[in-house]
Formats: structure tokens, sequence, C-alpha cells
């Protein structure tokens, strides 16, 4: 049996400048409902596992982005809102440097 998480979600930002950098802060609200496969056909998902409830990950994060095209993003999350049995907390630093 493979579990399958199926999300619906929204993420928002705002672009403003900063000098000679431009910013974006996010903020973002999933939904996630997590399926079971049943049998051998993969596109037959009927079966619930888990929480038969709704969950919901909120995250947020900033993202710079110099002239250059370097870009450094920060973000978090928080998955398990509206489920007491599972908690998930996630972060991410990302760095693009672009070969010019």
């Amino acid at each position: 049996m493979t579990s399958i998480p199926e999300a619906i979600g929204t993420r928002n930002s705002l672009l403003a400048a900063l000098l000679s950098i431009a910013v974006e802060p996010f903020a973002s609200l999933e939904g996630i409902w997590t399926f079971s496969e049943q049998g051998t056909d993969p596109l037959v998902v009927d079966t619930l596992v888990g929480n038969k409830e709704l969950r919901g990950k909120v995250g947020a994060g900033v993202k710079a982005l110099t002239e250059g095209g370097t870009a450094l993003s920060i973000s978090g999350s928080y998955d398990g809102l509206g489920d007491n049995n599972f908690a998930a907390v996630s972060g991410e630093l990302r760095l693009a440097v672009p070969f010019h």
C-alpha cells in the first residue's frame, strides 16, 4: 500500500526593491489529505489513511535577488495543524549563483 498525499493551497508574496536588491517575503497555507493506493492500478485511489480529516501546513520565508542574478532564499514551515498525531517542522536555505 502506497500513501499519496494530496495538497491544495496558496502562496502569497510581495516583491519590493531595497537599494539594488529585490526582496520577496512570502507566506503559504496548504490543506493536505492523505490517501492510500489499493491494488495494482496507480490511477485508482480511494482509501483515506491516518487522520481522516484535512490537516494544515503553514510556511513563510524571504527571497533576495541581486542585479547580478544571485539569489538567497530562506524559508520554514510547520505541517500538522489540526492533527494531534502528526507534526513536522522544516527549513530551507538556498543560494543560487549564476554562471556568467
